[in-house]
């Protein structure tokens, strides 16, 4: 054999294998942050097989992938596994001696009604919900109090709902709450205005009437 044969020859295998070997190789895909599912689906159909590990995460919520390995870029066998560690969520509290303590369940009171939440965002849920609700019936209960107020001629006084919010979200939840209580005072308002309005309109309407028959 020649040595252009042979060169030629030893290459062309050379090249194949090198092809071979390519194509055995497949780019690990980054499915870090991703949902545990989204995160499978993706990794297997590149090829992989998905290992599950778990662990607890401050910042991650609970249900993604914290990490992986190998990591996302990296060239792996294809039908290799692949680690993807996911989020437990926030870590249990532990006392000092080092034992699991049972987490305090907290809630928003709203008039005596009182709502579990886990989070923040679940507690200015109930509130806005409560918002909604105020601006729909702050207004009869203005008129309710303002008529009272009247036949008993003392001021007007708002009829407030009882809010009571978790100590941790106080600082959070403040600015919503006085919103909701500003509502009912600001329907007092309203209506004490739109019914003194109403009693001097008619008042005068008496007055001209009285005139009209003495003239």
């Amino acid at each position: 054999m020649s040595a252009d044969t042979w060169g030629t020859s030893w290459g062309g295998t050379t090249g194949s294998w090198l092809a071979s070997w390519a194509a055995a190789f497949v780019e690990v895909p980054d499915v870090t942050g991703n949902t545990q599912g989204d995160g499978t689906t993706t990794l297997e159909a590149a090829g992989f097989v998905v290992a599950v590990a778990n662990a607890y995460s401050s910042t991650v919520v609970a249900g993604s992938i914290i990490s992986q390995s190998p990591l996302a870029g990296v060239q792996a066998p294809s039908g290799s596994t692949v680690t993807i560690t996911v989020s437990l969520g926030d870590a249990p509290a532990q006392n000092k001696g080092g034992t699991r303590r049972k987490r305090r369940r907290l809630f928003v009171d709203v008039d005596g009604q009182s709502f579990p939440v886990a989070s923040a965002s679940d507690a200015y849920a109930i509130l806005e919900s409560a918002k909604a609700l105020a601006a729909q019936q702050a207004p009869a209960l203005a008129r309710k109090a303002v008529r009272r107020a009247l036949r008993k001629q003392q001021p007007p006084v708002a009829i407030l709902p009882t809010i009571v919010v978790p100590s941790e979200y106080r600082t959070e939840l403040q600015p919503l709450r006085e919103q909701i209580l500003a509502l009912y005072q600001q329907a007092l308002m309203d209506e004490e205005i739109r019914i003194r309005l109403e009693r001097n309109a008619r008042a005068e309407d008496e007055e001209d009437v009285l005139s009209l028959l003495l003239m």
